[in-house]
């Protein structure tokens, strides 16, 4: 997966680029047919914004937080992202049993 990361008024240090590429390999274990995840970064007065948007085989998510710390926001994104990924996943295979069983 092919994993972007950008910002706007805020510099980003190898430590939290570490950490978003942590958190990306975690969402491709999860559901291995996802081919990019673009992260964008913002700081505006005391908040932190992130944007995650994750593109794949049958998915396009987007995931939003804000809070005051940009690690904490980093995290919240990405929790909000395997929610909507696991939920995704979750009714795919509900489907999938459902049309088996009809057999």
């Amino acid at each position: 997966m092919e994993t972007i990361i950008s910002s706007k008024h805020y510099n980003i240090n190898d430590a939290l680029k570490e950490e978003i590429n942590k958190k990306a390999a975690e969402l491709s274990t999860i559901y291995n047919k996802l081919t990019i995840l673009r992260i964008v970064l913002d700081s505006k007065r005391n908040f932190c914004n992130a944007e995650i948007i994750l593109h794949g085989k049958d998915i396009d998510f987007e995931a939003t937080a804000e809070t005051d710390d940009m690690y904490a926001t980093i995290n919240k994104a990405f929790e909000r992202m395997t929610r909507q990924l696991r939920k995704f996943l979750d009714k795919k295979q509900d489907h999938h049993k459902a049309a088996h069983s009809e057999q």
